[in-house]
């Protein structure tokens, strides 16, 4: 019964229906006072409707109601986890803090940062973030990082 009572040409003559309803409920108590003429407006929308829904019922019994069939949407396999992949990159970012050189922490960092790209995206812009920072040595550098992945092992890993 939805799709009769939405149709446009449903929609269209309800609305004149309730026109002509109105208007000669309305004719009817004219000279009356304000009560009665509320009052008949209301008997014509009334009248409307009940006339609107016997004709939509009718329709719907002549011409059966088709309900369009319900869609299996195919669903998107869930992701590995990533806990223990980023718990890896943690571990040997942690070996590298006793003497962090540059090209190790770059090797690190581009490693981890691609996984991250690869497995979350969103998470390599919260771990590539902190490119923009100035760091004193790369000790700093690195720990810095080694707290994002931190974090991000507590909070988004699973």
């Amino acid at each position: 019964m939805a799709r009769v009572l939405t149709s446009p040409w449903f929609l269209a003559w309800t609305a004149a229906c309730f026109a002509v309803a109105v208007g000669f409920t309305t004719w009817l108590g004219e000279g009356s006072s304000t009560t009665v003429r509320v009052l008949c407006i209301l008997l014509g929308v009334l009248a409307a409707s009940f006339v609107m829904l016997l004709i939509a019922w009718a329709a719907v019994e002549q011409h059966g109601e088709v309900e369009p069939a319900a869609e299996e949407l195919p669903r998107a396999a869930d992701p590995p986890p990533l806990r223990p992949q980023v718990e890896g990159r943690l571990t040997a970012g942690e070996a590298l803090a006793g003497s962090p050189r540059t090209e190790d922490v770059d090797a690190w960092i581009a490693e981890t940062h691609a996984l991250l790209a690869r497995e979350r995206p969103g998470l390599a812009g919260y771990f590539g973030a902190l490119a923009t920072r100035e760091y004193d040595d790369e000790a700093e550098r690195l720990g810095a990082y080694l707290a994002r992945l931190r974090t991000i092992v507590r909070e988004f890993a699973a």
